[in-house]
């Protein structure tokens, strides 16, 4: 029996970091991943392993969320988009049945992180080889940022730069988390710097000022010397950044323009957001405030309010609302946002009660990214979310163990 349980638990081991690894780079084998853990978790649950009673707080939100989506179809005006919005949206789902019952100790967490950092680093340096190559062919130094990060294995920007932001605070929080040699806290340093300078190069304006108030919170919590080394080496890579990426420098200029100006093209500049979020208001949340438009519903007014508002490139490029809160009040109404709300709280709330800074922290990231984007209307930002705040989550202080991961990867 005891052998069972052990093997059990390395076969789980072994999936999660196939999941976390996965994630970012190839969706058919991180779907391949979720079916080999659903049908692990299912034998698990009808096995001997110890039970739940019922489902905790996280997967009734999860699953009610989901069932609001559904129920959002009876009020729909597009059943094929609403379906297709419910496909991706499955997650909600299927993660409370794949993380039923899960306990992760702190080794376990690690492995899963080291993994999904590796895949992060495949996909920049496979996309900074491609830039290389055409700055050495075409000569633009512009080349090194922004969406041409994204060529190579399709990783839109603000993903990207979620994904890099989560592993660096991981690593960060790591530094005063395990025994480690001097030289492993040396090398965490640097690869914190360096993935740090990338997540500038990706110009993602609302996760890199996340990411900062994040980082600021923890100096001032903590007062620790690490914290500050990597403070000092990040600012010195910020000055050299905004000195001579003139991309990065537009994209924060155009980031505090707010002068009404309706023939402004920018793609980010204040002003248009500001401008969308106004008009989705007036033009389609104001008259369906409590049940909204439908899920799936109200593609063709929203583009016609872009329209008449004279917002040019939202309606060529046929955006969504670019934040998640108006986006769930635009689609199934004040409810929809009201689960979206306790979703966050919730998680929040646990994280701040287990003192656990890592998935404070992911939280807060999470919840300033929604603002600016709707990354839970797109299955690699659900999957994202749903599986490190399960990480989190399930990973408790009595399963903790402070050796480095990195002595041995497969303990």
């Amino acid at each position: 029996m005891e052998n069972k349980e052990k093997l059990l638990k390395y076969l789980y081991t072994v999936l999660l970091c196939l999941f976390a690894f996965t994630l970012p780079l190839f969706t058919i084998l991180n779907n391949i991943s979720i079916v080999l853990l659903i049908i692990l978790s299912l034998y698990k649950t009808f096995s001997n392993w110890p039970q739940r009673e019922q489902l905790n707080n996280v997967d009734f939100l999860y699953i009610t969320y989901f069932i609001v989506m559904i129920i959002g179809l009876v009020n729909t005006d597009n059943y094929k988009f609403g379906f297709f919005v419910i496909e991706k949206s499955l997650s909600f789902l299927v993660c409370p049945i794949i993380f039923y019952n899960l306990s992760l100790s702190k080794q376990q967490l690690y492995k899963i992180f080291i993994f999904f950092t590796l895949s992060c680093v495949i996909i920049i340096l496979a996309n900074t080889i491609s830039i290389f190559y055409d700055f050495v062919t075409k000569g633009e130094l512009e080349n090194f940022s922004y969406t041409n990060f994204d060529k190579i294995f399709g990783s839109n920007t603000t993903y990207l730069s979620l994904y890099i932001a989560t592993i660096l605070f991981f690593w960060i929080w790591y530094l005063n988390d395990a025994k480690k040699s001097i030289y492993t806290n040396y090398f965490i340093l640097i690869f914190s710097t360096i993935l740090f300078g990338f997540l500038l190069l990706l110009s993602s304006r609302i996760v890199l000022v996340t990411a900062v108030t994040s980082f600021f919170y923890l100096i001032f919590k903590y007062k620790d010397k690490k914290y500050l080394a990597v403070f000092i080496l990040i600012t010195l890579i910020s000055v050299i950044q905004f000195n001579y990426n003139s991309v990065l420098r537009e994209r924060f200029s155009t980031s505090i323009d707010f002068k009404p100006n309706v023939n402004n093209l920018n793609y980010g500049g204040a002003q248009i957001r500001l401008q969308m979020w106004y008009s989705i208001y007036v033009g389609g949340i104001k008259k369906n405030f409590l049940l909204g438009l439908g899920t799936g519903g109200g593609q063709e007014l929203r583009k016609e309010i872009f329209y008449k508002n004279n917002l040019k490139i939202p309606y060529r490029e046929n955006y969504n609302s670019h934040n998640q809160y108006l986006n769930n009040l635009y689609r199934n109404g004040i409810i929809s946002l009201v689960f979206l709300l306790l979703i966050f709280a919730n998680s929040m709330y646990d994280a701040i009660k287990r003192k656990n800074i890592i998935w404070v922290v992911f939280n807060f990231l999470i919840i300033g990214v929604c603002f600016t984007e709707v990354i839970l209307a797109r299955q690699n930002g659900i999957v994202f979310y749903l599986f490190f705040n399960y990480m989190f989550h399930s990973f408790h202080p009595k399963n903790h163990m402070v050796k480095s991961p990195f002595k041995k990867l497969s303990a």
